[in-house]
C-alpha cells in the first residue's frame, strides 16, 4: 500500500465549529486553522474570495498541493456500543488471537512512524463484519487487560484491529479531534457501533481519518 497514493492521501482535514483542523500522517502532527471553516467551504465550492484564495495559499505554503491536498472527512459519530451486550466464552483461540496480536505490536507499533501504524493495521484487512465483529470486540476487551500495555487509545486501537485482523475480521480505525482545548482521540468502530469507547465520550470529537 501505498500511503502516498490519491487513494490514500496523506492530509485529513476537519471542520470544527468555525476552524478548521488538519493531521498529516507523514508528519504525525496536527494543525489548528482557526476561523477559517468559511474559507475552506468557498475553496471547495470553486469561490474567489479574498479568504478562500488566503486559505489556498496558506496550504500551498505548507506544501499541500493538488495531489497531496487535505481530505476533508465527513462521517457520523457511532451512537451505540457493546456495553449492554453480554459476555460471550472465551476460547482457546481468542486467546492465540490476542498473543498474535501482542507479537504485532511488539514488532510494529513500538518506536515506529503513526503512517507504519496505519499502513500495518489495515493491511490485507478482511472483508468479514456482521455480529462476530461485536463477539471478538467483547472478548478482547476482557482480554486485553491481562496485557502488560498502558490503556492509551492508540495502543489499545491498534492492539484491537489486529485482533479483529487475526479472527478474520474488520473495522474501522477512526480518528477525532475537538478543539479549545485542542484533544486528539482515536476508537474502532463497525456498522455505526463504538467497539472500544462509549458514544457520550466520542460525542465530543468530530472525525477527521478512517481508515
Amino acid at each position: 500500500m501505498d500511503a502516498r497514493s490519491p487513494s490514500h492521501p496523506t492530509a485529513h482535514l476537519a471542520l470544527v465549529g468555525d476552524d478548521v483542523v488538519l493531521l498529516d500522517v507523514t508528519k504525525d502532527a496536527y494543525f489548528c486553522l482557526p476561523g477559517a471553516a468559511g474559507a475552506w467551504r468557498a475553496l471547495q465550492n470553486g469561490e474567489a474570495s479574498r479568504d478562500a484564495r488566503q486559505l489556498a495559499d496558506v496550504l500551498a505554503a505548507a506544501g499541500y498541493r493538488r495531489r497531496d491536498a487535505p481530505r476533508e472527512t465527513r462521517r457520523a459519530r457511532p451512537l451505540r456500543d457493546l456495553r449492554d451486550a453480554p459476555w460471550p466464552e472465551v476460547r482457546v483461540a481468542d486467546v492465540w488471537r490476542l498473543g498474535r496480536a501482542w507479537v504485532d505490536y511488539l514488532r510494529h507499533y513500538r518506536r515506529r512512524s503513526f503512517e507504519h501504524l496505519l499502513r500495518y493495521a489495515t493491511v490485507d484487512r478482511p472483508a468479514a463484519r456482521g455480529p462476530e465483529v461485536f463477539r471478538a470486540a467483547r472478548i478482547f476487551e476482557w482480554l486485553v487487560v491481562w496485557l502488560p500495555v498502558s490503556g492509551k487509545c492508540l495502543v489499545r486501537s491498534f492492539l484491537l484491529m489486529r485482533f479483529l485482523h487475526h479472527s478474520g475480521l474488520a473495522a474501522d480505525w477512526v480518528f477525532g479531534v475537538a478543539v479549545w482545548p485542542f484533544k486528539a482521540h482515536c476508537w474502532i468502530e463497525a456498522d455505526g457501533v463504538a467497539l472500544d469507547d462509549a458514544p457520550e465520550r466520542l460525542a465530543t470529537y468530530t472525525p477527521i481519518l478512517a481508515t
